[in-house]
């Protein structure tokens, strides 16, 4: 499911114009990715947690040459979903 998407059965489910439902969808967005960026996490009880993790610095290999690099430390992005979101999924 896009964003596009996601914007228009909201918007139809809650009936409400696209226009306005995707003014909240995309401040929610940038509400989770702002509390991220600033060191935060997110989260949402029964869907899931929000957060970032600091990988380490690590070895790897360039694909083309074979030549060893080294991949920088970094900070990614994680989510970790809430039980009941998994046991929804798996009901499917």
């Amino acid at each position: 499911m896009t964003k596009a998407e996601v914007v228009k059965e909201v918007s139809r489910r809650t009936r409400r114009n696209r226009a306005e439902t995707s003014m909240v969808v995309e401040e929610i967005l940038s509400s989770i990715s702002r509390a991220l960026s600033e060191g935060g996490e997110v989260r949402l009880r029964g869907f899931g947690t929000f957060s970032v993790v600091e990988k380490g610095l690590s070895m790897g290999k360039n694909p083309r040459t074979g030549q060893d690099i080294v991949v920088p430390a970094r900070l990614l992005p994680v989510f970790k979903p809430a039980a009941a979101f998994k046991s929804i999924v798996s009901e499917g």
